[in-house]
C-alpha cells in the first residue's frame, strides 16, 4: 500500500482496507466500537461538520460515523461481541463432538485389538 493513500474518513495516512473502506486504524477502531456497542448518538449536529483532518475527526462523532458509512464501511463486516461469543460456543461444540469421536474411535480400536488377539490365541491353540 502506498504511503500516499489517505483515510477516506479523516484524511490521515491509511494503512489498509477496514470493513470495506480504505481507512486509518483510528477510524476503523471508532467504527468497530460504535457498531459493536450499538451506540446511539445524541448529538444535535446539523450533519455538516468538517472532519477532513486528523485533528478534527474527534469533534463530531455523528459526522464521523456517517462518513464511515458513506465511504463504504460495512456494518456487517464487524464481528460483534455476541457473534464472537457464538463463534466461540460453536468452536467449543465442535471440540466436544471431536472428543466424542476420538473416544468412540478408541473403543472401536480396542475392540478390534481384542477380537484379533482372541483370533490369534484361537489359531495358536488349535494350530489353524
Amino acid at each position: 500500500m502506498s504511503a500516499k493513500q489517505k483515510c477516506l474518513v479523516c484524511n490521515e495516512t491509511a494503512d489498509s482496507l477496514h470493513f470495506g473502506a480504505l481507512s486509518c486504524r483510528a477510524c476503523a477502531a471508532f467504527f468497530r466500537r460504535n457498531i459493536a456497542s450499538k451506540k446511539q448518538f445524541r448529538n444535535s449536529c446539523e450533519r455538516k461538520c468538517s472532519i477532513d483532518m486528523p485533528h478534527l475527526r474527534k469533534l463530531c462523532q455523528v459526522c464521523r460515523f456517517e462518513k464511515c458509512l458513506a465511504v463504504g464501511m460495512k456494518e456487517t463486516s464487524v464481528l460483534s461481541r455476541v457473534s464472537y461469543s457464538k463463534a466461540l460456543t460453536s468452536t467449543e461444540e465442535k471440540y466436544t463432538f471431536l472428543n466424542k469421536l476420538i473416544q468412540f474411535y478408541d473403543k472401536i480400536e480396542n475392540s478390534r485389538d481384542e477380537v484379533f488377539q482372541r483370533k490369534k490365541e484361537y489359531s495358536e491353540k488349535f494350530k489353524l
